[in-house]
């Protein structure tokens, strides 16, 4: 008997790979009962994030929810309303400056900070740490990266801020440095502070020993032309009289 699977051809496969994924934190699936959302709010929720990370649509509209869902316009303003009374969503109003029109979008920090405060100590202190750091408090987008970090990457919370550490250092306050630092330390395999140390030292050894083979040449060459310049100075000193 020929399986049904055998009539799913490679390009309808690969098709399905190139719509794109929507990242979602682990930690939402795990928490969202113990935070009071239900499983049509937590269904919401994931269609919100599919409209702007998969259709950079930030404010669908109740009817695209709607077919989305396959549930009544009406039951998605009630849904969206709900989740706004309860402080797990917001709408953000913005005005475009060169064409003074304005725009709307759906923003879940709320969401994301109700979801930090459900988390242990110690993801706690990373969310707090980077908040303080950077001044402001941080963006839906920027929790969904701490936790993929946390949960997809497995980072442990002093390897995060360690790598915040560095940004500061550098100046760089903005994620994509810190997960550029967080992406080489794993292809490295860095997990612990330790590693961390090592992985600098080595960094930086590497780098004297780059500029030092690249300004041997130069010392090189300029020693010999001093040394000529000497040879070619004392050649006209007068000879000293043996006699």
């Amino acid at each position: 008997m020929r399986s049904r699977n055998a009539n799913v051809s490679t390009e309808t496969i690969a098709a399905l790979f190139q719509s794109g994924f929507v990242a979602v934190p682990q930690l939402l699936f795990k928490q969202y009962r113990r935070m009071g959302l239900s499983d049509s709010d937590l269904l919401l929720v994931l269609h919100i994030i599919a409209f702007r990370d998969g259709d950079h649509n930030e404010f669908p509209t109740f009817r695209d929810l709607s077919d989305r869902m396959s549930r009544p316009e009406t039951d998605v303003a009630h849904h969206i309303h709900t989740l706004i009374e309860a402080g797990f969503l917001r709408i953000d109003v913005h005005t475009q400056a060169d064409k003074g029109k304005m725009t709307e979008s759906y923003d879940l920090t709320p969401l994301y900070y109700r979801l930090a405060q459900s988390t242990t100590n110690t993801e706690k202190n990373v969310f707090l740490t980077i908040e303080a750091e950077f001044g402001r408090p941080l963006s839906s987008v920027e929790y969904e990266q701490i936790v993929q970090w946390i949960d997809k990457d497995k980072h442990s919370d002093v390897v995060i801020l360690a790598a915040l550490k560095e940004a500061v250092l550098a100046g760089k306050y903005n994620f994509k440095y810190i997960d550029r630092i967080l992406l080489d330390w794993q292809k490295h395999n860095v997990r612990t502070l330790h590693d961390v140390e090592a992985h600098k030292e080595r960094f930086r050894r590497q780098h004297q020993n780059t500029v030092t083979s690249e300004l041997a040449p130069t010392v090189k060459k300029r020693n010999a032309t001093n040394n000529n310049k000497y040879d070619a100075f004392y050649q006209k000193m007068p000879v000293r009289d043996q006699r």
